[in-house]
């Protein structure tokens, strides 16, 4: 998992120890990570155990708490962030992409909860965010082409895409916002950095584009493996694994030649990293 500084650690654990449901979320992600380094009967068995924990969080959560609060935000957003992080491990876990697909249902609905928690505390929580983050004054998102012409090619197939105006503008957004995202990474080297903001991703884009996505619409597909690329670049962190290789892989596979000039540079950014 990642080094996190003292302060925020003794943050995170005073927390925690007055929230029950956030220390079980916190020993449940635990679990998911021991999964990732053993192997055999041990492997099942902390799967096992983060599923259950998991499980006891939620119940404790969904007992304790009436609604966000000056008091309780900090907590809320550290249960949120961290149920959010172990919800994607489970998702990256599929070996299938038809499961992967339907994995999505229950992934983006946690994802737009995190996003709303966020929107809510964000004054409490700025300080806690930022450490977690690694890095204050984070740059606004600022829509732009002429970043990469693999961005400009992505948009313009969104643009001249038969898709409903709808549905082209959440795309759109997501490009966008993953465009953003590739910038900070070339800006910001330190890979802490790097992780947070890719998992942010999903937090970002719109309900719509996430139900595109579990559809199997071919625009929002190719945009994911776009996404799939950060995903392979930090393929050491535990979470993410092989999840970006599986992406690339299957998304090129499912849509089929007809599709195959849009997946070419993802391809070639997979073939050019081990």
């Amino acid at each position: 998992m990642l080094q996190l500084p003292v302060s925020t650690r003794q943050v995170i654990m005073q927390c925690a120890l007055s929230s029950p449901y956030l220390m079980d979320q916190i020993l449940a992600l635990s679990a998911a990570h021991l999964s990732t380094v053993c192997r055999g009967k041990q492997q099942d068995l902390f799967r096992i155990q983060a599923t259950e924990l998991q499980t006891r969080a939620l119940t404790l959560f969904n007992r304790s708490e009436q609604g966000i609060s000056k008091h309780n935000s900090c907590s809320w957003f550290l249960y949120a962030s961290l149920l959010g992080i172990q919800v994607m491990f489970e998702t990256f876990q599929c070996s299938n992409f038809g499961s992967f697909l339907e994995q999505l249902a229950t992934f983006f609905p946690v994802h737009r909860g995190i996003h709303a928690v966020i929107k809510q505390s964000w004054p409490t929580i700025k300080g806690i965010a930022e450490e977690l983050v690694g890095h204050r004054h984070i740059p606004d998102r600022r829509f732009s082409k002429g970043h990469s012409k693999e961005f400009d090619d992505l948009l313009s197939l969104i643009e001249g895409s038969a898709l409903e105006e709808e549905d082209k503008e959440a795309c759109l957004e997501a490009a966008d916002i993953l465009q953003w995202i590739f910038e900070l990474h070339r800006i910001h080297t330190g890979t802490a950095f790097q992780i947070h903001f890719t998992i942010a991703w999903p937090i970002l884009v719109s309900p719509r584009f996430g139900e595109m996505l579990r559809k199997g619409i071919p625009e929002a597909l190719v945009i994911l493996s776009f996404y799939a690329v950060p995903l392979h670049r930090l393929h050491n962190f535990w979470v993410f694994g092989d999840s970006g290789r599986f992406l690339i892989q299957s998304i090129t596979a499912y849509l089929g030649k007809p599709w195959a000039r849009w997946m070419v540079w993802p391809n070639e950014q997979l073939n050019a990293i081990s």
